[in-house]
């Protein structure tokens, strides 16, 4: 790079009053746009700076580019740009800003260009890499000055990532708000770093009289009675640390300055990338009013304990019952002469061992225990229940016996659970969520590697599932999706998972499948259970699905692997006809890579005039003389050479581009006729292809009358061939747009006549002047009687309509013979002539 500006002889005219901070990584380097002539400063001297500045800008981890001021071309850039968007240097370098750039026009940037100042200035805006990818990217950009031209100076940071995250958090953000307005208990969400508050529910905000609103950005200690900043900071940390759940309580302050006893159980929880702490709070105040009167009062203590709203029980050393409240009575289902006295083994919980344990640790250790344990209610339902365990001293200091003060906090693990639920299940089906999904792919994965039994992962996709929608609204969609959830069910083991991903997409994990024979067969399973009839607000509905499978750890260990392979064998089900399974092979990896490949070359292909139209004969049979063409569109790929339609039409139609393409074929084919035509005695026709979704645009018949004007063609010179299929199609924009081609003297043919779908029912509704006859039915029409009485058809059906008939594929005189027998009139094939360039097939006319 020996002319690049970093290794010239810099030496600008003015001094320029600004110097330029350009963001490198983690330090900023000095751009001072100066004159150094006469300042002391060498040639030499200056030179090693612009090697510096040169250095500076490899060694940043952001990308870095230099544009012309004035054009906007690429000057220079940094190795981190050129990988950003997956071009090489020298491709860069030819490069404009307006090539890259996927947010604004041309125009737009010029201006930015021009209005960028030498201040450094920050915005946000998208890229497109080479491969058609999308990235949202932050730019630092500055004006600098050197020798008597301006150039831009950008710092390009890729914040795609950025961007994803915050999506996620919204989305998870929402669930919780969910659980929040749920909730009686108070409820407040935490930010993990910071201890700000982010949200809280309208009984917390009650509890400590406060709106909701007035809350946010609150910190605990200012509202914490009890503890101070540096306790609260150190508790929450080590909590976070540890992913440790701790219940504490405290005395919260109001916001009229009142007290109020609370129980917190606070849980430390990712929320995308952030740390989050989640807070149930209940308002204790009344329990603990009365248990410290009951500690303080001795003798106070029986008629405080009857009247506590929390079950009492006190324990000697021997693990016995000495005093139990009503409340602890009532739960029990027992009274007090069956209780007393009693070991509590004897209506003991559930988890006997960890009550047990937090007792007989409270005597030996004269300290407080909690424990949470389940309890049989005697309504022979599970309660859970929170057990305080405070010892109670003798004059010698030793323990003499223990309170346990047992509080129901069944609502609570209710909630705790209805939190764990929301984050792990599809709302809508009830179904695992990706989440949970991913965390049984992993108990498969490491069961699967001890054991060495694959297992299998099928993605499903259900076909047409936007129809129902669209056509039946929501409701009737979600209703669906919940039957094929039930549905789904029913084929599979108990041990096998089955979840939503989204929208009609289901994944399913057959934890103890062998091989694909098994799959198979689960597959098959699940395709006919769906192919049986739904009933949905008194509607009959059918649906298929396309499944995909990929095995572990055959084809991927890696589950975003497997979920990608597992994918494109779902498209492959799809592409050959859905409503079948296709398993993955490293072939149908290699064809995607090479469509998408083709695609991206495809974008280019205007652009680059690789693009070629090729022209077919069409000749009168009865003299031979060639009255028309068929334009074929060719494209000149740099790599693969020549590739005929049939290779990226559907690529193009599959991307939108075959509207661009389209729009050049037409304008060529215009042109050409107008040279066809020239000298012509007769109108010498064009024909051309429209797809479906070329034809299905609002502004096609505009579009086709500005190219007859642009290019000077009239329309009697033009003809424009339809598919069977379009005419089928209900939409009132068909026959809209031929009426306006016919209004302009464009002949409209139907190509590939008599196959695929029926269209006779429509040949008299629209104006349609010429049917060409599928080269199915003309190869070896001089031998096959049964395509002679079919072409035969054709022929007199047209005739009576008033169209010409146009027989297609013609390669032997003998087929031609045969079809001037029959009365056709017209006929195209390598009989009369391949398809050429234009030059070459005008030097063979005799027009």
């Amino acid at each position: 790079m020996s002319d690049s500006p970093a290794k010239k002889s810099l030496r600008p005219e003015e001094p320029a009053p600004h110097t330029s901070q350009v963001p490198t990584g983690s330090f900023e380097c000095p751009i001072c746009a100066r004159d150094f002539a006469g300042s002391g400063v060498s040639e030499g001297t200056f030179q090693e700076t612009g090697a510096l500045h040169l250095a500076f800008m490899e060694s940043s981890i952001d990308g870095i580019v230099i544009m012309d001021g004035a054009s906007g071309g690429v000057v220079e850039a940094n190795a981190a740009f050129a990988e950003m968007l997956g071009y090489s240097m020298e491709e860069l370098r030819r490069l404009h800003v307006w090539d890259w750039d996927a947010q604004w026009s041309k125009d737009e940037l010029r201006l930015i260009i021009a209005n960028t100042g030498f201040s450094n200035q920050r915005f946000e805006t998208r890229h497109r890499r080479k491969d058609g990818q999308i990235l949202d990217v932050e730019i630092s950009a500055t004006k600098i000055q050197w020798l008597d031209k301006l150039f831009v100076f950008c710092v390009v940071k890729d914040i795609s990532q950025q961007k994803l995250q915050q999506q996620r958090l919204q989305q998870e953000l929402t669930l919780w708000q969910l659980l929040m307005e749920r909730s009686k208990g108070g409820i407040a969400v935490i930010d993990g770093e910071t201890l700000k508050v982010l949200d809280v529910n309208p009984a917390f905000a009650e509890m400590l009289g406060y709106e909701p609103g007035e809350m946010l950005g609150m910190h605990p200690w200012e509202w914490d009675a009890c503890r101070s900043r540096a306790q609260i900071e150190s508790r929450a940390f080590s909590s976070q640390v540890s992913y440790e759940e701790y219940f504490f309580e405290t005395i919260m302050k109001r916001k009229d300055g009142t007290l109020r006893n609370v129980e917190v159980n606070s849980l430390p929880m990712m929320v995308g990338d952030r740390k989050h702490v989640f807070c149930l709070c209940r308002d204790i105040t009344e329990r603990c009013e009365a248990n410290k009167a009951l500690l303080a009062r001795e003798q106070d203590f029986r008629s405080l304990a009857e009247n506590a709203p929390d079950a009492i029980v006190r324990y000697d050393r021997q693990l016995r019952r000495l005093y139990i409240n009503p409340v602890l009575e009532r739960l029990l289902g027992q009274d007090k002469a069956t209780l007393l006295g009693k070991p509590f083994e004897n209506h003991a919980p559930v988890d006997m061992t960890a009550y047990q344990d937090a007792l007989e640790k409270t005597f030996q250790t004269g300290l407080q225990q909690v424990t949470e344990v389940q309890y049989p209610l005697p309504d022979g339902t599970l309660g859970w229940f929170h057990a305080r365990f405070e010892p109670e001293f003798a004059e010698d200091a030793t323990v003499k016996s223990v309170m346990g003060i047992v509080r129901d906090i069944t609502e609570l693990v209710e909630q705790r659970e209805l939190a764990q639920h929301l984050a792990f299940t599809d709302m809508l089906t009830g179904l695992p969520n990706r989440a949970l999904f991913e965390k049984r792919f992993k108990e498969a994965a490491a069961e699967a590697k001890s054991t060495d039994c694959p297992f299998a992962l099928l993605m499903l996709d259900l076909d047409h599932f936007k129809d129902v929608n669209d056509s039946l609204g929501h409701n009737c969609g979600d209703e669906l999706l919940r039957q094929v959830t039930a549905r789904l069910s029913h084929c599979v083991n108990e041990c096998d998972t089955i979840a939503r991903m989204g929208g009609d997409e289901f994944a399913i994990l057959l934890a103890e499948s062998r091989g694909s024979d098994e799959a198979g067969q689960v597959a098959d399973l699940i395709l006919s259970t769906l192919a049986q009839p739904f009933f949905i607000e008194s509607q009959e509905l059918f649906i298929s699905g396309s499944i995909g499978i990929a095995f572990f750890p055959h084809d991927s260990a890696n589950l975003d692997e497997l979920f990608t392979y597992a994918d494109t064998a779902m498209y492959s089900a799809k592409h050959k006809g859905r409503n079948n399974f296709q398993c993955y092979d490293q072939e149908l990896t290699r064809h995607v890579s090479a469509k998408l490949s083709l695609g991206a070359s495809l974008r280019y292909a205007c652009v680059n005039h690789e693009l070629q139209l090729y022209y077919q004969p069409k000749v009168q049979l009865k003299d031979g003389r060639v009255v028309g063409v068929e334009a074929l569109l060719r494209w000149w790929h740099p790599v693969l050479g020549m590739l005929t339609p049939d290779r990226f039409i559907s690529i193009a139609e599959e991307t939108g581009l075959i509207v661009e393409i389209g729009e050049w074929v037409l304008k060529t084919a215009c042109q050409a006729a107008v040279d066809f035509n020239r000298n012509a005695t007769a109108p010498f026709k064009v024909a051309v292809n429209l797809s479906c979704r070329q034809f299905l645009q609002n502004d096609l018949a505009a579009t086709i009358e500005a190219i007859l004007k642009t290019t000077g063609c009239r329309g009697e010179w033009l003809e424009c061939e339809i598919t069977e299929s379009l005419m089928i199609e209900d939409n009132p924009q068909v026959a809209k747009t031929l009426e306006a081609l016919r209004s302009l003297g464009i002949t409209i043919a139907i190509d590939d006549f008599g196959t695929g779908y029926s269209a006779l029912n429509y040949l008299s509704r629209f104006p349609i002047d010429v049917l060409k006859i599928d080269r199915s039915f003309i190869n070896h029409i001089d031998t096959d009687p049964c395509k002679v009485g079919l072409v035969k058809v054709f022929i007199a059906l047209g005739t009576n309509l008033e169209m010409q008939i146009v027989a297609e594929g013609v390669e032997t005189v003998s087929e031609s013979a045969s079809l001037q027998k029959l009365g056709c009139g017209l006929a195209q094939g390598y009989l009369f002539g391949k398809p050429q360039p234009f030059k070459a097939l005008m030097a063979t006319l005799s027009l």
